[in-house]
């Protein structure tokens, strides 16, 4: 049978021990309710042009360091998760962008922070910036979200038509240059007026030879596309 101090000391432990749980759920609770998260983006965000968003913030207490975590996720899913784990866990899993990955905060001495965060969107539409306030652990201690829309801009247009090389025994075409960004290209050959072949290269076969070829390229980006052909010139 236990003694009355055996049983005295095990209910001072057990309520020393719900005290100390209670204390650190009040001190966390206490860090979690100074903490702001904000995202802002430019009026218009384009295609292809690289964009600064800004994440501003405030910290609850500058004793505790604290870590951000800021994410892209595409518009299948219908909002961000709720913690900043989850939200690196969706955007690997839907094609997104993990832009900010566990970077500690320094705030200033009042406990703000600003971080710029540069993105460079290559399709039209909608996604999702999720941004995250955490302990680098478990604990997320604010988020927020921004729906961004990426509008399309305008499609490539030549700036330098494309011309033609001699690369070891092959002809080869060059893209030129373009404006609005575009992101893929594609080539097509024609000689006398009729496709002959496609690719950045052509071997100049015995077919060829005496007839005039050229070149075209054809630019495209989310907006559309738009082509331009070289000089043409005599098969030797």
């Amino acid at each position: 049978m236990k003694s009355s101090h055996g049983i005295r000391l095990a209910w001072l432990t057990a309520v020393l021990g719900l005290v100390a749980v209670a204390l650190a759920a009040s001190a966390l609770s206490a860090r979690a309710n100074g903490f702001t998260l904000e995202v802002s983006a430019p009026p218009k965000v384009v295609v292809g042009q690289p964009t600064v968003i800004q994440v501003t913030g405030t910290i609850a207490d500058l004793r505790y360091p604290s870590w951000l975590t800021v994410v892209s996720i595409r518009p299948e899913v219908t909002t961000c998760p709720a913690n900043y784990y989850e939200g690196k866990q969706v955007a690997n899993a839907t094609g997104g962008s993990i832009l900010v990955s566990t970077g500690r905060i320094t705030p200033d001495s009042s406990g703000s922070f600003q971080t710029p965060v540069g993105i460079n969107p290559y399709l039209p539409g909608h996604v999702w910036i999720c941004a995250y306030i955490h302990d680098g652990e478990t604990v997320t201690l604010a988020a927020t979200s921004m729906l961004l829309t990426i509008s399309p801009g305008g499609r490539p247009a030549s700036v330098m038509a494309p011309r033609i090389t001699h690369v070891r025994g092959l002809l080869g075409c060059t893209r030129g240059q373009w404006s609005n960004k575009p992101t893929r290209f594609a080539y097509s050959w024609f000689a006398d007026g009729r496709r002959v072949g496609g690719g950045a290269r052509l071997e100049p076969s015995a077919a060829l030879r005496g007839r005039t070829v050229l070149c075209r390229v054809t630019a495209s980006n989310g907006a559309g596309s738009g082509s331009a052909s070289s000089r043409p010139v005599v098969v030797r």
